[in-house]
């Protein structure tokens, strides 16, 4: 049994340290701004983005297959995951990601 997850203590601490560089809001990387953790949260559980011509959520709580957030860290996404100067995340923590939203994207 997978324990009950927090975006505030088991995702934000590394979408903080490997993220929030480039998704700052700023033009770099369109509106996405993950600099805080509320802004994060509000921004990657309320937020959709445009990509390949469809919008898509962010995050679609309990399923974390259709969340764009999962499909780009896991690389299951239709583009490739943020660029090459992206500090990639470990394979715990893709599988925090997808459990966490498979729970219910709990803050």
């Amino acid at each position: 049994m997978v324990a009950t997850l927090s975006f505030k203590t088991d995702v934000y601490p590394f979408i903080q340290s490997k993220c929030a560089s480039c998704h700052n809001g700023s033009a770099v990387d369109g509106s996405l701004d993950l600099t805080s953790e509320s802004k994060a949260f509000t921004n990657l559980t309320t937020g959709t983005a445009a990509e390949s011509g469809c919008t898509a959520q962010y995050v679609v709580s309990g399923d974390a297959t259709s969340s764009l957030l999962y499909q780009k860290v896991s690389g299951s996404g239709l583009t490739r995951s943020c660029g090459s100067q992206m500090p990639y995340l470990t394979s715990a923590n893709v599988t925090t990601v997808q459990d966490w939203i498979n729970q219910g994207a709990a803050p």
